[in-house]
């Protein structure tokens, strides 16, 4: 046919293909609302072993409808420290099968229905009283649009069956298969989605202008396109998360590789059942994905080890002072950045650790490092205005009430942590001074005292700062706890001070002000280790929804 009009065929193909993706975007958008917590805590904590991993891979993708979405979560969970990347493979090996859901939902014929869905979707997201249940009528009008789209692509490539040259080509692509794995992966990397590949090979299939082994191809191809997102996702990101990135080429090129050879046999395992086109395709698509998945699990930490041997680790010395997970990229998804800066506000919190360490020695007249004190102080406070920072540009974003409590928590944490470095530094050098420059000494019982006390506060601090690094909330109300051994301490420190003022010893007095500036400074520490410990309670509660524990990772490697 000579007369057909490639504009108005192209501008439908094309617009069915827009509505397609976007209602895709809507479906998968309202989910993250409904449901973005529950998601983010199954995908972070099912990782326990390889089948875990890949179960919750496979969930999530199938609910998101988006195999990217759940590959751009996993290479931000690597960047805020919250998964690995050995634990990662299994995760990105199941999100392939999940990714099977849209075509197969496609072949049974429910397009008819786009229109039903599209006007009960939208009702609902207007006449629904709560805001969570708006989301749901934004799924339902999600999926009409998506269905909606599918008929205008069908609509568009209608009159092709005519085209004696196009009709050629697609038939031509049951012979020629890496044209076809060519073709969906350029196509599927351009639109960033493998799912509008599969549904427009559908559309083609249905009207007859592509064959089994072509559609087949094509799909593959798509399995390779769809590693473009994630990709994308891990540029400027730490080296482990790039290598998620690399895992997830590797593994899809794999498959396809080990397919190759075999996909008129796919083809013929497809038709088991319901012989029809579309959905022998829809079947092949899940086929491939599910056997090639639980073929390489097994050897799941071949490609986490493939991943780094391409990406060696580098030799670098970075700035302790300069964030290492507060990426960005994360303010669009808010609770991945809170639980970034959850990671931060721990790595801030360990730095304290060399700096209490230093208060025994200066009572015993030892050099207070002071150098030490002073750079431990600058991380600890340029980390803090980084937080603070990162925490303002995230109040810009639309924060549930959980989520704005948890922000809120974290910026008190994040202040009374660089209060206890502030009087850390300030105090233990003055404290140094007075010792060591005007020849000043702490009497044996009143050390011994001091040490006492110190060592209750230094346990509270020490309980704080690995609640942090740890996700125990047992430990975070421990810090708290001590409050009763702490104050009888300090009040019988008090006690023992005003009577030692009646003491003929030389330089009483400078002794006085000497004694009650380090029980000053244990004061101010443990009252910024109070605020932060009950800060940590709505911290350590909204973490990944308070259903796991904050992993102890290694650092990145960049």
């Amino acid at each position: 046919m000579d007369d057909l009009n490639w504009f108005q065929m192209t501008v439908t193909l094309f617009g069915g293909l827009a509505l397609f993706l976007f209602g895709l975007q809507q479906m998968t958008d309202a989910l993250k609302v409904v449901a973005g917590n529950r998601l983010r805590s199954l995908l972070a904590s099912w990782t326990r072993n390889r089948v875990l991993g890949m179960i919750s891979g496979t969930v999530v993708t199938a609910l998101v409808q988006s195999s990217s979405v759940t590959t751009v979560l996993v290479v931000g969970f690597i960047s805020a420290g919250i998964m690995n990347l050995g634990q990662s493979v299994a995760v990105i090996m199941g999100a392939n099968i999940g990714s099977t859901v849209t075509a197969q939902i496609i072949a049974f014929k429910v397009t008819a229905l786009a229109y039903l869905f599209v006007a009960v979707g939208y009702l609902g997201s207007v006449l629904l009283p709560k805001h969570s249940w708006k989301q749901y009528g934004i799924i339902v009008m999600g999926l009409g649009l998506l269905f909606a789209g599918m008929n205008l692509m069908s609509e568009a490539t209608y009159p092709l069956r005519g085209h004696e040259g196009f009709v050629s080509l697609a038939a031509s692509l049951g012979d020629r298969h890496m044209l076809g794995i060519v073709l969906g992966a350029l196509f599927t990397a351009v639109v960033q989605s493998s799912a509008a590949t599969a549904g427009l090979v559908l559309v083609l299939a249905s009207q007859g202008l592509l064959n089994l082994e072509g559609g087949i191809a094509l799909i593959f191809g798509s399995n390779i396109g769809t590693c473009a997102t994630a990709g994308l996702a891990a540029i400027g990101r730490p080296r482990e998360a790039v290598r998620a990135a690399v895992v997830h080429v590797l593994f899809n090129v794999a498959g396809v590789a080990l397919w190759f050879f075999f996909i008129g046999r796919l083809g013929q395992l497809s038709q088991i059942g319901d012989p029809s086109l579309p959905r022998s395709l829809a079947n092949a698509h899940t086929l491939f994905n599910v056997i090639t998945t639980f073929l390489f699990l097994p050897a799941a930490p071949l490609f986490a080890r493939a991943a780094m041997v391409i990406l060696p680790d580098r030799t670098r010395v970075d700035d302790p002072a300069k964030p290492k997970f507060l990426d960005p990229g994360y303010l669009k998804d808010p609770g991945t950045a809170l639980d970034a800066v959850t990671r931060e506000v721990a790595r801030q919190a360990g730095m304290l650790r060399s700096m209490a360490d230093t208060l025994g020695p200066v009572l015993a007249g030892e050099d207070s490092k002071g150098a030490e004190q002073l750079e431990a102080e600058r991380c600890v406070d340029e980390l803090q205005k980084d937080i603070i920072r990162y925490l303002g540009r995230l109040s810009s974003e639309e924060l549930g009430d959980d989520e704005a409590s948890r922000q809120l928590a974290l910026t008190v944490l994040t202040n009374a942590i660089e209060n206890i470095g502030d009087g850390l530094a300030e105090h233990l050098l003055s404290i140094a001074s007075k010792i060591r420059g005007d020849g000043l000494s702490v009497s044996p019982q009143t050390r011994d005292k001091l040490e006492r006390a110190w060592h209750e506060v230094r346990a509270a601090l020490e309980d704080m700062i690995c609640a942090l690094e740890q996700g125990d909330r047992e430990l975070a109300k421990r810090a708290r706890d001590r409050k009763p051994v702490v104050k009888e301490l300090f009040a019988q420190i008090d006690e023992h001070l005003v009577l030692r003022l009646g003491s003929t010893e030389p330089n009483r007095l400078e002794m006085y002000r000497l004694e009650s500036d380090v029980l000053e400074l244990m004061r101010i520490v443990f009252s910024a280790v109070r605020r932060a410990g009950k800060a940590e309670a709505q911290v350590l509660d909204g973490f990944l929804s308070g259903t796991h524990r904050i992993p102890v990772l290694p650092p990145t490697s960049d």
